[in-house]
């Protein structure tokens, strides 16, 4: 039953202190009151969790909000408290009594919002008192989690589907920060989404500086951290507008992510050496060190936090100035929902990419799972043609994503501040972004970029393929399909 649809932007300001609405979120929530479902791809930052607060308080019965971390839930439902939102959770850490209160408070209606770990969803017994709370909306956080190409698989999350329909199939929410084609298309599938309105908004961070500095061995890394946090110097030009605002977001705070536990520790140990404070955080830490890191990076006593990817979901820091990269990731959305930390309040900040070619293989098997191996492969190509592009970067990861640039140079990355616009006339390319195509060995495809004498396809057998224009013109190797 779609619920009617009353002044939002009064909502937006009485119930939860907002002016405005951010890109992507009324048009969401209107979908959902309309009982369409939803695909939501908004960069970390850009208010995914406001778009099922809002709609639940529209909506009848509970909302049921699946969250991967117990200390985002619980923050989640503080704020909501705080503001006169009736909000629970269910989860592990709670007593059987906590639990029954819960559930019951939504199964009576006094509870709008329930926010439960995907493993509850696979609980039989938390699924049949469900069935009594009138579940009219089933949002699913960090949704890329669903996929077995996402940069965080999570096998619970593959029985949301299958939970979906126990509770009578309820519309369904899905929200990631970033998803590249493929990923939304398993998303899609494995939820069973209904023809879902496919939201892509603000991906485009246009405050942050993307650069990639490029060595030749693991001995450089210190001489480079070095040179960019404690001497501010650049190798490179940065953009003359704001060369001084970017050298001096090294002065503020930033997350220096590393592949290993060992390459964590031995950063800190680096940074503390030069007077920086500093410390590293990691899976393999105790607990109350993991906590204590945290908060002191977040209260501000720590300047950088040298860590694994096990930091950084749900940490809301909105004036972190850089991110930097030890080590490439297997794939630019590992890369871009990591450095898309930074700069969450608007102002400037850098994100940087230390490169070295050698560590691919590493990544690789770092970034290995039981998916398509073919796939994986052509993910990490993909990250390695970013930190080599000699164009535009933030329009290679515009166009990875499947958002439109504005423009064919963002003048805000190292490769356009060391590069002149070109002025030429080219003939009409003879194929277009998102056009779909045949290869004879590679089936069905969509092109993902065109760029000067290379082709990017996303094929659905074997992921991304870069290929030579002229030769797939001389042998008519893609067939152009029809919708």
């Amino acid at each position: 039953m779609a619920a009617p649809t009353p002044d939002l932007q009064r909502l937006l300001r009485t119930d939860f202190g907002y002016d405005q609405f951010r890109p992507g979120q009324e048009r969401m929530i209107r979908d959902l009151l309309a009982g369409r479902d939803v695909l939501g791809i908004l960069p970390t930052g850009a208010g995914k969790s406001l778009v099922y607060q809002l709609a639940s308080q529209l909506l009848p019965g509970v909302t049921l909000v699946v969250s991967p971390l117990l200390a985002l839930m619980r923050d989640q439902v503080d704020g909501l408290t705080q503001r006169g939102v009736a909000a629970g959770e269910v989860n592990s850490l709670q007593s059987e009594r906590e639990i029954d209160r819960a559930e019951a408070q939504a199964q009576r209606g006094t509870l709008k919002l329930l926010y439960v770990t995907p493993e509850r969803l696979d609980d039989p017994d938390f699924v049949a008192a469900a069935r009594s709370m009138s579940v009219s909306l089933l949002a699913v956080d960090e949704a890329h989690s669903i996929s077995e190409w996402g940069h965080s698989f999570r096998p619970a999350y593959l029985k949301l589907g299958e939970a979906a329909r126990a509770l009578g199939r309820p519309t369904l929410l899905a929200l990631t920060a970033t998803a590249s084609p493929w990923v939304r298309r398993d998303i899609v599938d494995r939820l069973e989404l209904r023809e879902p309105d496919v939201v892509v908004a603000g991906l485009d961070r246009p405050n942050l500086y993307l650069e990639v500095v490029r060595v030749d061995d693991e001995g450089q890394d210190r001489r480079v951290l070095r040179r960019l946090l404690v001497d501010r110097q650049d190798d490179q030009p940065l953009p003359e507008r704001s060369a001084d605002t970017l050298r001096e977001a090294f002065d503020g705070s930033g997350i220096i992510y590393t592949a290993t536990t060992r390459g964590a520790s031995e950063t800190a140990r680096w940074l503390r050496g030069w007077g920086i404070a500093a410390d590293f955080y990691h899976g393999q830490r105790k607990k109350r060190d993991r906590e204590r890191v945290q908060d002191d990076f977040m209260a501000g006593r720590l300047r950088v936090i040298a860590a694994t990817n096990a930091f950084g979901m749900g940490v809301d820091k909105p004036d972190i100035r850089f991110v930097i990269h030890r080590e490439i990731t297997p794939s630019l959305e590992a890369y871009y929902q990591e450095a898309g930390r930074a700069g969450r309040d608007g102002a400037p900040a850098r994100c940087t990419l230390i490169y070295r070619p050698a560590d691919l293989g590493r990544a690789s098997f770092l970034g290995g799972s039981a998916g398509n191996p073919e796939f994986e492969r052509s993910r990490l190509e993909m990250m390695r043609s970013y930190a080599e592009a000699s164009a535009c970067r933030r329009r290679f990861l515009l166009e990875y994503f499947g958002a439109e640039p504005t423009a064919e140079r963002c003048e805000f990355c190292d490769v356009d501040a060391r590069t002149r616009p070109v002025s030429r006339s080219e003939p009409a390319a003879p194929y277009q972004r998102q056009q779909r195509v045949r290869h004879p060995s590679w089936g069905d495809g969509v092109v993902q970029r065109v760029a000067g004498e290379s082709i990017v396809v996303l094929f659905e057998s074997v992921g991304y393929k870069t290929l030579a224009a002229d030769i797939v013109e001389e042998q008519k190797l893609l067939a152009p399909l029809s919708d």
